[in-house]
């Protein structure tokens, strides 16, 4: 018997153009409403490895061509795809698209009318950011208590690299960090957790993050001479660290466990052969044995009855 009662309301098939088969990251969906319909509707964003970034606005229970309402190859493969208050000098949401050498912030714009009753839609580049290094993932937001979310960069070489909207902030190379891995934000707390190569979860503040790097390399995006990159790495203080003693598929923030106030939080790491719950301090709070081998998450929202928010 299925604790879940699973439901599909809506789909559609991925289709290449010129009949080539498209290939997705499991980052490069979201769901939010980007074009910021009055009342507000939520939107699909998808985006392949071969560049093409599609966003659908469903309706009904059967998929139909309208539901298509903006299609872009934007000649680079997207990685990661989020939506947020990225966009300069307004509080409107925005699309960031995160590709292997840039990442790049786009407003979508209803053209001869809004939300339903709009002729068609563009997608239009507000600003972009060069990389350095080869990207692998990014998490967003309001860092230091800023009040538009802020972008952190997970490069292929374990490196950070921070922007504030169109600005660069600062680059930060972490210690026992090789390769990149699950990272999060912990919005409670401002810091951010992530899995490093001794497969140990370490937390660090987006405060000691800034602070570690000398004024004359904030506003600098560095190399990727690992050298060369040292000369701006002080020691940095960690806030926490945990040994995992596996590898991690994924790292969740939320309130997991029954006990966690709504004032807190939890982390919640995915690894490979079980789920770890830890508190902000670091302090572990639950343990369970996986009987399967996870590939990816997610989290949502449930009512207090247990009922999953979908509406």
């Amino acid at each position: 018997m299925s604790l879940f009662q699973v439901r599909e309301w809506w789909s559609t098939t991925a289709d290449g153009m010129a009949d080539d088969d498209l290939h997705f990251s499991r980052r490069a969906l979201c769901v939010g409403n980007v074009d910021n319909q009055v009342p507000a509707q939520d939107k699909i964003i998808v985006g392949s490895f071969e560049g093409i970034l599609r966003v659908y606005s469903p309706t009904q229970r059967e998929n139909k061509i309208e539901d298509l309402i903006v299609e872009m190859n934007l000649g680079h493969p997207i990685l990661q795809i989020e939506c947020g208050r990225f966009l300069p000098n307004k509080m409107e949401l925005g699309v960031c698209v995160l590709s292997p050498d840039s990442i790049k912030v786009y407003e979508l714009i209803p053209v001869g009318g809004f939300g339903q009753s709009s002729k068609y839609y563009e997608l239009v580049a507000q600003y972009e950011h060069k990389l350095a290094s080869s990207a692998h993932s990014f998490v967003y937001g309001q860092f230091g208590g800023y009040e538009k979310d802020s972008i952190c960069i997970q490069s292929m070489d374990g490196k950070l690299f921070f922007f504030e909207q169109d600005a660069v902030s600062f680059t930060s190379a972490l210690p026992d960090v090789l390769l990149p891995g699950p990272l999060a934000y912990i919005s409670r707390t401002d810091s951010f957790a992530f899995i490093n190569s001794q497969m140990s979860c370490e937390c660090y503040s987006y405060q000691m993050l800034g602070a570690s790097v000398p004024g004359s390399a904030r506003g600098q995006v560095l190399g990727s001479d690992r050298d060369a990159s040292e000369r701006y790495r002080p020691s940095i203080q960690r806030s926490w660290l945990v040994d995992l003693g596996q590898h991690a598929v994924d790292i969740l923030v939320g309130r997991f466990a029954e006990s966690t106030a709504p004032s807190q939080s939890d982390i919640v790491v995915i690894g490979e052969r079980s789920l770890i719950v830890l508190k902000t301090q670091g302090t572990l709070s639950m343990q369970k044995l996986l009987t399967f081998n996870p590939s990816c998450s997610t989290t949502y929202q449930t009512s207090p009855n247990g009922e999953c928010k979908n509406q």
